[in-house]
């Protein structure tokens, strides 16, 4: 993300944070990614207001989209004006 906004010109926020630890994802099965990640994720507190603004989120490797759907569902909360997604992988 780091050397993207310094390509692009646009500032990298890390605006999300996991509320507790997590299991490793990459041995568990769909069902169960989506559940180890449910309501795992907060956007932290004073930041970058989000409300009304671009909001890209970068994923290094896309399985079951379950990271970025929860990532996006908690951004949402946020009121950004459009929610993109952008992996580097896809598995």
């Amino acid at each position: 993300a780091m050397d993207l906004s310094k390509i692009v010109d646009i500032p990298t926020v890390d605006n999300i944070s996991r509320k507790y630890n997590t299991k490793r994802l990459y041995k568990l099965g769909k069902e169960e990614r989506i559940n180890e990640l449910k309501n795992a994720f907060v956007i932290k507190e004073n930041i970058i207001d989000l409300k009304n603004k671009n909001v890209l989120v970068l994923d290094d490797i896309y399985t079951t989209g379950s990271t970025v759907n929860e990532c996006c569902k908690i951004i949402n909360e946020a009121k950004p004006n459009k929610i993109g997604v952008l992996t580097i992988a896809k598995d």
